[in-house]
């Protein structure tokens, strides 16, 4: 794990920027193909190659890159589910998997994680594949686009049903595992957040302020309180400030291979109950929407007598 882990981040840092593949929006035709042995979903992509969903017989949906140009012997990708230019409604989802590689211009995606990307562009998102390239180009993005999708996907739905002893799907698209919404790519450039909660975060990394792991996290020094002005639930620029030190953080221990979860905890009264938890929601959404991984934000609201109700505290742990 540490060694595929290695190799990426190194892949990934070489690379200025990744090279796009994806067809012409006037291009983007999807074709279905299909017998009484096997249903091939696919979309032709210049430049680049070819990109298909494959059932057969008793067999997981399989979802398969075929290149023209010899790829990077790295297997580990990011998948990312994103609205394309046309719509704003969706948050985009990203999530780390491993692409089978039967030969250096072939990697295939089985199981969930291909169910889910044909769920995504039913759906008329977007899924982006984000793997190491050729030597010469470095990392690839590839991206199938929901353009003319919908008559294939009809037909090769209705081949999927006809084959025999096929593993059926899943009635509704299977979570992505560790779903993440971050830019694809480690970030390079560290932005300096000039704060109390930073100066902790400093301490923490010189080993002066020792974490405790699970449900051993311990609570930050009492500068890290976030505290809301009374009555309110708005992302003042001061809790910013201690929000935006958490995601450099987390942006840090990413980079590095390292794992960081956090505990966001208010007390409140009953009287004080919804406003609180308009608090904590308001917390989460910054948080998620900057890029941490929902699995490893937590909230928890505490019902007690006290008149500190306007003070948030956060734990952290690896």
């Amino acid at each position: 794990m540490v060694k595929w882990r290695g190799a990426l981040f190194g892949l990934l840092c070489s690379a200025a920027s990744a090279q796009v593949w994806m067809s012409r929006l006037d291009q983007a035709q999807w074709q279905f193909e299909g017998d009484r042995e096997s249903c091939t979903l696919a979309q032709a992509i210049e430049g680049f190659g070819r990109l298909s969903f494959q059932q057969s017989v008793a067999t997981p949906l399989r979802y398969e890159l075929h290149s023209d140009r010899a790829l990077s012997a790295v297997d580990q990708v990011y998948t990312r589910i994103e609205a394309p230019a046309w719509r704003r409604d969706h948050v985009d989802q990203s999530s780390e998997q491993t692409m089978f590689s039967p030969d250096a211009y072939h990697r295939v995606l089985v199981g969930p994680a291909a169910e889910q990307g044909l769920a995504a562009l039913q759906a008329g998102l977007q899924w982006r594949i984000s793997l190491p390239g050729d030597r010469a180009t470095g990392w690839w993005d590839v991206i199938a686009s929901p353009v003319r999708f919908q008559q294939a996907w009809a037909d090769f739905m209705r081949c999927r049903a006809e084959l025999s002893h096929v593993v059926a799907p899943p009635p509704s698209p299977p979570p992505a595992p560790r779903v993440v919404q971050r830019a694809h790519r480690p970030v390079h450039a560290v932005k300096k957040i000039a704060s109390a909660s930073q100066d902790w975060l400093r301490q923490r990394e010189f080993g002066d302020l020792p974490i405790g792991r699970g449900k051993n996290k311990k609570m930050l020094s009492g500068q890290m309180g976030m505290s809301f002005l009374p009555g309110k639930d708005t992302i003042s620029k001061d809790i910013q400030d201690h929000l935006e030190a958490l995601v450099q953080e987390w942006e840090i221990r990413r980079g590095e291979g390292r794992t960081m979860s956090l505990l966001i905890e208010e007390n409140a009264s009953p009287a004080t109950a919804t406003l609180a938890k308009e608090r904590l929601n308001a917390l989460h959404s910054y948080l998620l929407k900057r890029g941490l991984d929902p699995l490893r934000v937590h909230m928890r609201l505490n019902m007690k007598k006290t008149t500190d109700l306007d003070l948030v505290t956060v734990k952290i742990g690896d």
